[in-house]
């Protein structure tokens, strides 16, 4: 039946993802015990939730951590970030610089056209002038992050 062949399924791409996490990624091995236990789709989403938490801070765990400093909700955090970056992103991409007093300054820089060369070839092009977002941390955040 269609339930049957869905469970198969699942359990195929379950033993598949085991198998990479294992050999591949043995950070990830704490995989192997619920997909062996059978896991649902909410353990499987925790577990990739975990696995981006353990690599570093991303937009959805800058969410859950501004909200349990807060008490807000997770929802009102997640669209006071979506439209501060909305509104710095429509700042720079206007070419006006954004300061935030403590932690840097976004601004948008030029690249000039230039001459350049195909590495397969060698015959001569030129490369069109471009615009290119910058970041400028602030001397109270380099000092942060070196520890000082």
């Amino acid at each position: 039946s269609t339930l049957d062949r869905g469970r198969r399924a699942f359990e195929r791409r379950a033993h598949r993802e085991t198998r990479v996490s294992y050999f591949r990624f043995p950070v990830f091995t704490h995989r192997i015990v619920m997909f062996a236990s059978g896991a649902t789709r909410a353990t499987r989403a925790a577990s990739r939730t975990y696995a981006t938490a353990a690599s570093g801070l991303n937009k959805k765990t800058l969410i859950e951590a501004v909200a349990s400093e807060t008490g807000e909700s997770k929802a009102l955090v997640g669209r006071v970030l979506t439209a501060t970056l909305d509104a710095v992103s429509a700042s720079v991409q206007k070419g006006d610089k954004v300061a935030l007093s403590g932690f840097g300054t976004f601004s948008r820089k030029n690249r000039a056209a230039r001459a350049g060369r195909n590495p397969q070839t060698g015959a001569a092009l030129k490369i069109p002038a471009a615009n290119y977002p910058s970041f400028s941390a602030s001397s109270v955040f380099k000092a942060l992050v070196k520890g000082k």
